[in-house]
């Protein structure tokens, strides 16, 4: 599953200016968008960014019960 989340960099960088650190806070906010990606048990999935993300500043969460 990858979870898409709309970001505002300039308010996000002055609250707190290392995003890793502060990562799992994203998961209380709803994602903007959700796609469910199989995998088909290939070694690597290749997955395009959605056409109205393109441009846009996101974080972007990555789950998957195969790992």
């Amino acid at each position: 599953m990858v979870k898409y989340y709309l970001i505002d960099a300039e308010i996000l960088f002055s609250r707190s200016p290392f995003v890793k650190d502060q990562a799992e806070k994203f998961s209380y906010v709803k994602p903007y968008h959700v796609l469910e990606q199989s995998s088909n048990n290939q070694e690597e999935v290749l997955i395009a960014m959605p056409d109205n993300l393109i441009g846009k500043n996101v974080v972007i969460e990555i789950n998957s019960d195969d790992i």
